[in-house]
């Protein structure tokens, strides 16, 4: 195998990710759109909302998660962004095959955790 054929394989597979990507986008793109305007009411609501998918135990998990990967510092983070309400409209529409793993994820992660910290 020289590296000429190792680059090109790499770019095929890029490639092909990024298509396959795209494609998803446009598929789903007015319900993402439709989810981002959900949770952009929300903040400019400052009130809570109801959850469609999610209790307060899996909304406050979500809401955990998506804070450590987009934390508020000198810019607001996914919790002053209602992250979680973005996600909970996607498990309720465009991501509702993915629901039940994701759900199966969420309660296996929360076990771990308890376990974790003596809880159980």
């Amino acid at each position: 195998m020289t590296n000429e054929q190792e680059i090109s394989r790499r770019l095929f597979m890029i490639k092909s990710c990024a298509g396959l990507g795209a494609l998803w986008l446009a598929e789903n793109l007015t319900e993402i759109v439709a989810a981002q305007e959900h949770a952009h009411q929300l903040t400019q609501s400052g009130s809570p909302a109801a959850f469609q998918v999610f209790n307060s135990d899996q909304a406050a998990d979500v809401e955990a998660l998506a804070e450590q990967i987009l934390p508020t510092d000198e810019t607001p983070g996914a919790k002053e962004a209602r992250v979680v309400y973005f996600i909970d409209r996607a498990m309720a529409t465009f991501a509702a095959s993915d629901r039940a793993a994701f759900l199966e994820g969420l309660a296996k992660l929360d076990k771990r955790a308890k376990k974790r910290a003596g809880k159980t």
